[in-house]
């Protein structure tokens, strides 16, 4: 008997040593290790307004393209992926199963496009704050971000690239999906961006930054 118990031992030490070389492995073939987050901030709502929306910059340092599939966040009852299509005339806001990212290259959730749409608040998000969320890719795997909440005139980074202002003609969908003239008269979106078939924005009509 005691001529057995040490193969025994030995064979246990060896399971948990391949355990261990596992766990090592699959951690460092987690998607969210691969994707680096910037330019996060969310955006300040009135206190009736019981929605709001996150943006932020993905960028992919791998060689194979990944997928954001989902976010979660405290400060809200329901937390989804959401994008910006034209319907009828008029852009609207639809929800979407993933956002990709382009192997070695980067996803821009921005006002006017993809974003993180925040449903039922549970307080008013006040500018100056900071709120966590959790985002969440196709393995699984997390990483939890600090987004800085802005105020209403604040359109981010992405803003330049397509988002809409008010003096220079009548607002459309361009064919990268993004806003352009040709197609209605503009309104602000509950995400805080344009969108056509509000009304007159401003005193006058919608155009490209």
């Amino acid at each position: 008997m005691r001529n057995l118990r040490f193969p025994a031992l030995a064979m246990v030490a060896i399971v948990f040593a391949l355990i261990a070389s596992l766990s090592t492995a699959s951690a460092g073939d987690r998607v969210a290790d691969k994707i680096e987050v910037s330019d996060v901030w969310a955006r300040a709502m009135p206190p009736m307004q019981p929605t709001s929306a996150m943006f932020l910059t993905l960028k992919n340092t791998a060689s194979t393209a990944h997928a954001l599939v989902s976010a979660s966040s405290d400060v809200a009852r329901t937390v989804e992926l959401h994008t910006h299509l034209m319907e009828d005339g008029v852009a609207r806001m639809r929800q979407v199963g993933k956002i990709d990212i382009p192997a070695n290259g980067e996803a821009s959730l921005a006002p006017g496009g993809y974003h993180v749409m925040l449903i039922g608040l549970h307080a008013p998000l006040k500018e100056g704050e900071v709120l966590s969320a959790t985002l969440t890719f196709e393995d699984g795997s997390t990483k939890t971000v600090e987004a800085a909440i802005r105020g209403l005139s604040y359109k981010g980074d992405g803003a330049s690239h397509g988002g809409m202002k008010c003096g220079a003609g009548k607002c459309g969908m361009s064919s990268d999906g993004g806003m352009k003239c040709g197609g209605g008269k503009c309104g602000t979106s509950s995400d805080g961006g344009m969108k056509c078939g509000g009304g007159k924005c401003g005193g006058g009509k919608c155009g490209g930054r």
